[in-house]
């Protein structure tokens, strides 16, 4: 189960009424948000395809959506524009908590998975009745060519006579 998928889906749908609010007093506002809501649901979604760090990319640009909307609610209120969006700022929260991993984001009764590997990040956008092979997979470290070191021929030299001399000198 993807909880933060779910969340970003139910956030959508929380936010269809806000969204119709601030289209009276900005077209430009609304279908930002729109935007935004929509990147969210489908950067996760990508996301969640990916393999590697590549992953966190897409968690990352999904947070900054939600960052987004976020904005664009305290935005109608500073304008003093009446929107009712209390359903979709608790939502809202959750989302960002699920993606930043904060620890009270998950819903009750919801287990989240503990961050393994500070290098892949975001690991607790899985909830643990995921398949076995995907926890795995997620936290594997990348795997990456390695280059050689180049070495100059002074050293190559001095590495080759110690080799066949075998005296170390």
């Amino acid at each position: 189960m993807f909880v933060a998928y779910d969340v970003a889906l139910e956030l959508v749908r929380a936010l269809r009424p806000v969204v119709a609010q601030l289209r009276r007093y900005s077209p430009e506002a609304a279908d930002q948000v729109e935007r935004a809501a929509s990147s969210i649901v489908l950067s996760l979604a990508e996301g969640r395809r990916r393999h590697g760090r590549d992953p966190r990319r897409f968690w990352d640009m999904a947070h900054g959506s939600a960052g987004e909307i976020r904005g664009a609610l305290d935005l109608a209120d500073a304008w003093g524009w009446e929107v009712d969006s209390a359903r979709a700022r608790a939502l809202l929260d959750r989302e960002l908590g699920l993606l930043w991993g904060s620890p009270g984001a998950a819903a009750p009764g919801t287990r989240r998975l503990q961050r393994r590997d500070p290098g892949l990040g975001h690991g607790d956008l899985f909830a643990d009745d995921q398949p076995a092979e995907r926890r795995i997979r997620a936290r594997e470290p990348r795997r990456e060519m390695t280059s050689f070191p180049t070495w100059g021929t002074a050293s190559i030299r001095r590495s080759a006579r110690w080799l066949t001399s075998g005296s170390g000198r």
